[in-house]
C-alpha cells in the first residue's frame, strides 16, 4: 500500500526512529562502551506510536554511578511521541515500560561502584545501622570520616569487594592510621521480587589498633516497588541478576 499524500512513509519513520531510540538509551546512562538494539514491530504498530518490542544489549555501562559489565534487556509495548520525533524532537515515553532481562555485575564493577555517592551512602547507612545494633556503637563515630573519603579519590587506602560462591566480602579503610576500618562478610539471597537478604553477616571494626567483631542479625534490603527480581546468583567474581524493572515516563 502506497503512503497517503502528506503522510511520512514507514521507511522514513523507521530511519528517524532508530537514532531517536539510540539517543534516548544513551541519555539513560553516564557512559557505555557498546550499545546495540533492535526494534521489532509491524508498520501499522509503529505508525500508531507504539514499539511492540526493543531488544537491548550493552557492555561496560555506568548507570547512576553503578558500573555494569553486561546488560541484556527487552522492553515491550513502548508508547512514544512519534509525531514530535518526526519534527526532530527527543523521544519521550508516554506510559510505563516494563523492561526485563539480565545483568552481570563483576567484582571489578562493584569496586568501581564503591566510588559513587549513591552506593557510598547506601553502604554507609548499612554499616552505621550495623555498628549501632551490634554493640559496636563506639566505632560508629569514625564513620562520618570514612564516608566522605569514599567519594574523594585517593583518600581511601582500601575499598575492596570480593565475590565468591554466595558470599560477599566488603572492606573499607581510610589512609589515616586513626581511620575506621570495616570489613563485612555475608551471604546474599533473594527473599522476594524486590527484597534481598544479607544472611549471617559478620562485621569487623578497627580504629587505631582497637579491634572488635560481631555476628549481626540477617538484614533485608528493599529495592523498590518498580523492581521484580526472579533470579540472583553470586559466583566467583560475578553477580548475575535476572528480573524486571518498570521504567517510568
Amino acid at each position: 500500500m502506497s503512503p497517503q499524500p502528506g503522510r511520512p512513509s514507514i521507511s522514513f519513520i523507521r530511519k528517524a526512529l532508530a537514532p531517536a531510540v539510540r539517543l534516548w538509551l544513551r541519555s539513560q546512562v553516564e557512559s557505555v562502551e557498546e550499545l546495540d538494539f533492535q526494534i521489532e514491530g509491524s508498520d501499522r504498530q509503529i505508525l500508531a506510536g507504539c514499539i511492540p518490542k526493543v531488544a537491548i544489549g550493552a557492555r561496560r555501562a555506568v548507570y547512576q554511578g553503578l558500573h555494569l559489565s553486561q546488560i541484556e534487556l527487552t522492553g515491550e509495548n513502548i508508547r512514544i511521541n512519534l509525531g514530535q520525533i518526526l519534527q526532530g524532537k527527543s523521544l519521550r515515553l508516554l506510559s510505563v515500560v516494563p523492561i526485563s532481562g539480565s545483568l552481570a555485575w563483576e567484582e571489578s564493577d562493584l569496586n568501581a561502584s564503591l566510588q559513587s555517592p549513591l552506593f557510598a551512602n547506601a553502604v554507609a547507612e548499612f554499616f552505621l545501622n550495623g555498628l549501632k545494633e551490634s554493640g559496636l556503637k563506639e566505632f560508629s563515630k569514625g564513620l562520618p570520616e570514612l564516608v566522605p573519603a569514599m567519594n574523594t579519590p585517593g583518600t581511601l587506602q582500601a575499598a575492596e569487594a570480593v565475590m565468591s560462591h554466595r558470599q560477599l566480602t566488603l572492606k573499607l579503610k581510610g589512609r589515616s592510621p586513626s581511620s575506621l576500618s570495616i570489613t563485612l562478610q555475608t551471604r546474599l539471597s533473594l527473599v522476594s521480587g524486590n527484597r534481598l537478604r544479607l544472611e549471617q553477616p559478620h562485621l569487623w571494626a578497627d580504629v587505631a589498633g582497637k579491634t572488635s567483631s560481631t555476628q549481626l542479625e540477617d538484614y533485608e534490603v528493599e529495592l523498590g516497588t518498580e523492581v521484580e527480581l526472579r533470579e540472583l546468583r553470586l559466583e566467583l567474581g560475578k553477580l548475575w541478576v535476572k528480573g524486571q524493572i518498570n521504567v517510568l515516563p
